[in-house]
């Protein structure tokens, strides 16, 4: 029988997710690996990534130090490591940043039919604009 290597970051998600049906609440945060990891990582299967750390901590809206202080000193060290080390990221504005909260709340028909209806939007002032173009041509 093999030892839970991280037994901390087991008691602190089972906490969290106690009462919780595991199949929904990953298809609703998108945790990855669904259902089947998260009670991997329940019963100490599995380690933690940090991917789905960030995941866990957004989803149950704690600090990943609260799920895992393995993580968080991880976490910190890459931040640190990346720190003045242009990645040509864009930064977004804070407008950006409300649209894209907007969007993670909605289902994805819902997503994919905002989509649609901005890309039309777009495509109607696209045209607008050369044909303001021409007329002053």
């Amino acid at each position: 029988m093999s030892t839970i290597k991280h037994p901390e970051e087991v008691a602190a998600l089972s906490e969290r997710l106690r009462g919780k049906k595991l199949a929904k609440f990953a298809r609703d945060h998108r945790i990855p690996g669904g259902a089947a990891m998260i009670y991997q990582h329940m019963v100490g299967k599995r380690p933690i990534s940090l991917t789905t750390g960030l995941a866990y901590a957004r989803a149950l809206d704690c600090a990943l130090n609260d799920l895992s202080p393995r993580l968080a000193l991880e976490a910190e060290e890459m931040r640190r490591a990346l720190t003045g080390v242009d990645l040509g990221v864009r930064q977004l504005s804070h407008r950006d940043q409300a649209y894209l909260q907007l969007l993670d709340g909605l289902t994805e028909s819902q997503r994919e039919e905002e989509f649609r209806r901005l890309w039309d939007a777009k495509q109607h002032n696209d045209a607008l604009i050369s044909e303001l173009i021409k007329q002053r041509a």
